[in-house]
């Protein structure tokens, strides 16, 4: 795979369709985030907050591969990533 291909998407207006797929990502990553928390503060919930957190780490490294496979560009989607950490845990009132 060419270096290029990892920080330059193939056109103008994928940019901006790269944040918003890496945005909803990261909201999905952090809302499960924050539903994991909840279920390891649980006594009753470590086996569910367990699968949760595997599923959850997962899943993002899948999405995450997949779009390196196809050649999209990773920091416009960890962008959109970063900016959803923000709004959720901004939201969360955590800094």
């Amino acid at each position: 795979m060419n270096a290029s291909v990892l920080f330059l998407p193939s056109s103008i207006p994928q940019i901006p369709l790269l944040i918003v797929a890496g945005a909803l990502l990261g909201w999905a990553y952090f809302r499960a985030l924050r539903w994991n928390t909840r279920l390891f503060l649980k006594n009753d919930g470590l086996w569910r907050a367990l699968v949760l957190l595997v599923a959850r780490t997962s899943l993002t490294v899948l999405v995450l591969y997949v779009c390196a496979r196809h050649g999209l560009s990773l920091p416009l989607i960890l962008l959109g990533f970063v900016m959803a950490r923000y709004v959720v845990m901004r939201k969360e009132k955590i800094t």
